[in-house]
């Protein structure tokens, strides 16, 4: 058998529940890592995680894939503001109370933020109400969950996404977004570095500071250059996130012929 933790594992987890969580490491989460066939970590922080709770198990880092999209068309907007949006679950561990914070102090002109996500807190009326205090409730908004085919649709309307985590083992969305041509935000706390060496978002300290910075430089960018880059970041997905080539990746991996 092969475990995927899918993040469970990682230490902002971890502090969840702690109690319980250890006493289920040492009575048989351990046990159930190390003898099986492959743990699979979708980062170096979640492999990481793994080791610190069973030493032996046997890891390999493999990313998680996304499908490319056939073409990247833009659609088009009854608001001629250009859009920002955060995707995910709406919880502070997720950064979305720093994120709101950065955007009032920055206020770009002609831009719009979205929180797209599900609620398992009832964080979003503790967001409204800072939306509301903040004076931001004219271009800031709060919206539910939105199924697969949607979020496709969704990506091809933003110009930017922003993931500003505090812990996040992949961060899929990010990809997604990436593969649909748009620039990505995201934080130090993701595994996401590379966005800089390709030219393709911008990966900042998990705080309102960086955050801000970010923000600020990427909507005072020109509508083509921001563009360009999110096509820099479609060419680096379609090459190494393709599902084309990860599941060849998971097949050697676990194809190991008995004897």
């Amino acid at each position: 058998y092969v475990v995927s933790p899918h993040g469970m594992l990682l230490p902002a987890a971890m502090q969840r529940s702690g109690l319980r969580k250890r006493c289920a490491i040492e009575t048989f989460v351990r046990r159930n890592l190390e003898a099986a066939a492959l743990v699979h970590a979708s980062s170096d922080a979640e492999r990481e995680s793994v080791l610190a709770v069973a030493p032996a198990a046997r890891t390999v880092i493999i990313p998680w894939g996304v499908d490319i999209p056939d073409a990247t068309r833009r659609r088009q907007r009854s608001d001629c503001r250009r859009q920002a949006a955060y995707i995910g679950r709406i919880i502070p561990l997720k950064g979305v109370d720093d994120l709101l914070s950065a955007w009032a102090d920055v206020r770009p002109p002609g831009w719009a933020l979205r929180f797209i996500g599900s609620d398992p807190e009832a964080h979003a009326s503790r967001l409204t109400s800072a939306i509301d205090s903040l004076g931001l409730l004219d271009t800031v908004s709060i919206q539910p969950a939105i199924d697969h085919a949607a979020l496709l649709d969704l990506l091809q309307e933003i110009d930017l996404l922003i993931l500003p985590s505090h812990s996040e083992n992949f961060g899929l969305v990010a990809v997604e977004a990436l593969a649909a041509g748009v620039a990505v935000i995201t934080t130090t706390a993701t595994p996401w570095q590379a966005v800089v060496h390709e030219r393709c978002g911008w990966w900042v300290s998990d705080t309102g500071a960086g955050l801000a910075a970010a923000i600020r430089e990427a909507c005072g960018l020109p509508a083509d250059e921001l563009a360009a880059m999110g096509a820099r970041g479609r060419s680096w997905v379609e090459y190494a996130f393709a599902w084309v080539t990860i599941s060849s990746r998971f097949t050697s991996e676990l194809y190991q012929p008995c004897g």
